[in-house]
């Protein structure tokens, strides 16, 4: 990051994140651009008629002071010359308290509206989503308006307008004053117009609202009693505001109408001010706070909230698992996310709230030192007490589960009820020790920073080696001969075993029944819906997948002089020893954490030169360097909003989260999981073309992870293929639930149900294409090829929940699809219970006699499976610290063979 990159995050990133929330909200709310854009024009006014009231003042007594010394100055001047005028002047100037760069005072409102210029120029300059949107007689507000053909040439009229007003405004502004100031305000209005002309009609329209605004106000001003004119407006309005949403409840909806109850709580705000503020004059003892304490408690609670929302949360967040912070193919440390979320709370901190608390009234500072007290106690609060249990979050800052449901209407009363104390504490405090709540700001801010540091080490130390690792995803360069990096042969054997991480097998029947072109693509597999994972994160689930049942949790845990890691990487190494020493070629792709590294570490096959080692998930991309930066900046702008987000209270946080696009209004397209899930798509969507078929008589193994069931977005249906913009409306209506062959039925009714499905049905239809490709190339009768998931995910069905355990059977219910050699059958659907573990034995089958574990001397067997019962284990998924020697406070269930997807089947394990 450049140092104008950071001075622009730090004035402008504030305003222009508020001018997205506020415009993505009123698009939520009201599903119209341009009225949005009205919404947008009213809120930023209203949110800065204080400032520009308070400049308006300052300028009127800047130019009451110039004038009332200027008949002395010019007589200075006219008597004086040289060094003699200066320190004449500089005497005059001391004698009257004033300073030369006063003057700058009279430019205040002008310096005020630059950064809020430049900010919406940026904002609405290239929003994608007033592509197309007309307005009136504008056809596009993404475009100049052109309204008018003039000799073959479009004028734009809304430019000509806008300067209009801003000149009547200005004629009524100074009116009354030298002209000087009307010579400028013109010009200013005529600049604008040179700026704007050419600019899209969206953003002209915006500043022609505000120029509306700055008329009314100005018009406002000359009338008597301006205040109480406006407390009365605003109560009339609220009051309106109220009584509409009360009668259009049920038609508004109770989002809707919710925030229509709270915008009209707000427009009485003025009036509750005003008669709260006379009840302290009439009071006997108001209550009074030494400005020196109001301004101690303000810049400490800024300071305060700065870390915490810019230090201590984002921090946390790229702590938790550095790696997913780093693009593929183009390192960047991932402390530059941090830093981003830093500069926009000082930015928002230190500099707007500070701008604000210094603009207000003397009278009105000390609202802005309990306000900024009471957020800081409240923010604490929410982020150490509340949100710890919304399940997994992604790299992407998007929840698994469903959060609103999380949220529930107990926990909110809880959390509101808690925070309404603290604010009383702290009003108690304000008025009778202001100086305990300086002193608790500071002492919090010295605690925040401690851990805030802490973060920050331990990210800086992991950089090195996350460098390392991102060196071997670099995007193709080469060309396409020398791309083709899976090989089998025609007259040999081949051995295929993919992992799809987190595919989930209940899923699979129905899959296959929505698309019968599947059956066909497929034939020759048999599908194993009736499969049990051994746990439901990647470190449990995959070594048994690759290493069978000598890797399950319960066997680990069997070998506690060996490092989890080095087992994990035994289980890696398995079926790649084995098949090397019996003179096939290995290729291994993506090993799953590898090394126990989010990146995976391809040095595991250090000791085994032999084989061939890729890393595919990054490689296949079809976007350019300005898409990437442009999602990163997303990326970094949610990460902040994520921290907003956890120190909100529990009633608006679901209205923050935005089901994950944090009030984004470009939200599909710019979003990283977009990036991410793409990333591992485009490996499956390149299979045909990374495949090399020979005619060498070689044997082949060929051992692969993918992501693409695990990076979840919402698809475009029926295709399944990721959009810029999805919209599933019309294809869900007609089909509310998906069937499968022996009639049983599923309902895609939650979100995180239908992300599931569909990059299920997206890695389905991919890996369909590649097995009509090895047929045409004819491979695909001499391959055996094995695809399995890790693991499954707990989607919300109740058919699958043992509310005694509190476990979700099909969260360990993975993904099981098997083709041997010569398959003549057709597509099968099979109930026989099966696990992961299986799939090394089935691997080997009738290719190595008596396998062997190289690392242990054990036997590969599938022996383990004979029991009446299996083990399986929740524990952490960070390998980061669960990776000792055996799992980390492991939690067993006991899964009767049979069906593992019944809840019935399970009960808790007894301990050893």
């Amino acid at each position: 990051m450049s140092i104008m990159e950071g001075l622009h995050t730090l004035i402008l990133g504030p305003i222009e994140l508020l001018l997205d929330v506020i415009f993505s909200f009123s698009m939520q709310m009201t599903e119209s651009p341009a009225l949005s854009i009205v919404v947008l024009s009213l809120a930023i006014n209203v949110l800065v008629l204080p400032l520009y009231i308070k400049a308006d003042a300052i300028q009127q007594e800047e130019r009451e002071i110039s004038a009332r010394l200027k008949p002395r100055i010019d007589r200075i001047k006219r008597a004086f010359t040289g060094d003699e005028r200066f320190m004449m002047l500089q005497t005059y100037y001391r004698q009257n308290h004033y300073q030369p760069w006063y003057a700058l005072r009279g430019s205040l409102s002008l310096l005020l509206q630059i950064p809020f210029f430049m900010a919406a120029y940026n904002f609405l300059s290239g929003l994608n989503v007033l592509r197309g949107v007309a307005l009136g007689p504008i056809r596009d507000l993404s475009r100049p308006d052109g309204l008018l053909q003039i000799a073959g040439v479009a004028v734009n009229v809304l430019p000509i307008l806008m300067t209009a007003i801003n000149i009547v405004s200005g004629i009524i502004y100074t009116r009354g004053m030298p002209l000087k100031s009307k010579i400028q305000l013109n010009g200013m209005a005529l600049l604008f117009l040179i700026l704007l002309y050419d600019s899209p009609a969206g953003l002209v329209f915006y500043w022609t609202l505000n120029n509306l605004f700055s008329l009314g106000k100005n018009i406002l001003n000359r009338l008597p009693n301006p205040k109480r004119i406006l407390r009365v407006s605003c109560s009339v309005a609220g009051i309106a505001a109220g009584v509409l949403t009360a009668l259009r409840f049920e038609q508004f909806g109770v989002r809707k109408a919710t925030w229509g109850l709270i915008a009209a709580f707000l427009l009485q705000l003025p009036a509750l001010l005003h008669f709260w503020e006379k009840r302290q004059v009439n009071n006997p003892n108001p209550v009074r706070l030494e400005r020196k304490h109001d301004r101690g408690i303000f810049v400490a609670g800024c300071i305060l909230m700065t870390i915490l929302t810019g230090l201590l949360i984002p921090s946390s967040v790229v702590k938790a698992s550095p790696a997913e912070f780093v693009e593929a193919g183009a390192f960047r440390s991932p402390l530059a996310f941090v830093l981003r979320a830093f500069l926009l709370a000082a930015g928002t901190f230190l500099i707007w709230c500070l701008v604000f608390y210094l603009l207000a009234p003397d009278t009105k500072k000390r609202y802005f030192s309990l306000g900024m007290v009471v957020i800081s106690a409240m923010a604490i609060l929410n982020y150490m007490a509340f949100g710890n249990d919304y399940g997994t979050m992604s790299s992407t800052l998007i929840y698994d589960g469903d959060l609103a449901a999380m949220i529930s209407g107990s926990r909110k009363i809880t959390n509101a009820v808690l925070l309404l104390a603290a604010a009383e504490i702290v009003w108690i405090l304000w008025k009778k020790k202001p100086v305990i709540l300086r002193m608790a700001c500071v002492t919090a801010s010295l605690a925040v920073v401690t851990m805030a540091a802490a973060n920050v080490i331990a990210i800086a130390g992991q950089i090195p080696e996350i460098q390392r690792l991102s060196e071997q995803r670099k995007p193709v360069t080469g060309n396409a001969e020398e791309e083709r990096i899976l090989h089998l042969d025609r007259k040999g054997k081949n051995v295929i075993v993919l992992m799809l991480d987190r595919a989930i097998g209940s899923l699979a029947p129905y899959i296959f029944q929505e698309k019968p072109e599947l059956r066909d693509q497929f034939a020759g597999f048999v599908c194993y819906p009736n499969t049990l994972s051994y746990g439901y994160k990647t470190n449990v689930g995959a070594p048994p997948l690759f290493g069978g049942y000598e890797y399950t949790p319960e066997r680990m845990n069997q070998r506690p002089d060996v490092l989890l890691k080095d087992k994990h990487n035994e289980a890696l190494k398995l079926m790649p020893a084995i098949f090397l020493a019996e003179g096939y070629e290995v290729t291994v792709c993506d090993p799953p954490y590898g090394n126990y590294q989010w990146i995976p570490d391809l040095s595991v096959y250090g000791d085994m030169p032999e084989v061939r080692t890729f890393i595919t998930e990054g490689r296949y991309k079809e976007e350019n360097d300005t898409t990437v930066q442009k999602r990163n900046l997303a990326r970094e702008r949610n990460l902040f909003c994520y921290s907003i987000f956890r120190i909100a209270p529990l009633l608006i946080q679901s209205e923050l989260y935005d089901g994950g696009n944090y009030n984004r209004t470009d939200r599909l397209f710019d979003r990283n999981d977009y990036s991410i899930f793409m990333d591992c798509y485009m490996v499956l969507k390149k299979l045909p073309d990374i495949t090399e078929v020979l005619e060498e008589g070689r044997n082949t193994f060929l051992m692969m992870d993918n992501n693409t069931t695990h990076e979840l977005m919402i698809l475009q249906e029926p295709a399944y293929e990721p959009r810029e913009y999805a919209d599933n409306s019309a294809y869900d209506l007609e089909h509310p639930v998906r069937e499968a062959a022996d009639g049983s039925r599923i309902a895609l009714t939650e979100e995180i149900q239908k992300k599931h499905y569909q990059v299920n049905m997206a890695a389905m239809l991919q890996l369909g294409k590649w097995m009509e490709m090895l047929r045409s190339e004819g491979v695909y009768d001499n391959t055996r090829i094995i695809i399995a998931g890790d693991h499954g995910h707990n989607l919300g069905y109740p058919d699958f929940q043992n509310k005694e355990l509190d476990v979700n059977t099909m969260a360990y219910n993975p993904l099981f699809m098997v083709k041997d050699f010569d398959s003549r059958q057709e597509f099968e659907i099979s109930g026989e219970f099966m696990t992961n573990a299986d799939t090394p034995v089935l691997a080997l089958k009738d290719l190595v006699e008596k396998p062997v574990n190289p690392f242990t001397g054990q036997p590969v067997t599938d022996r383990d499976k004979e029991k009446e019962v299996q083990k399986v284990c929740l524990t952490s998924w960070d390998t980061t610290v669960n990776n000792g020697y055996t799992f980390m406070d492991p939690v067993f269930y006991a899964v009767r063979n049979g069906d593992v997807r019944n809840p019935e089947n399970w009960s808790r394990a007894e301990t050893d």
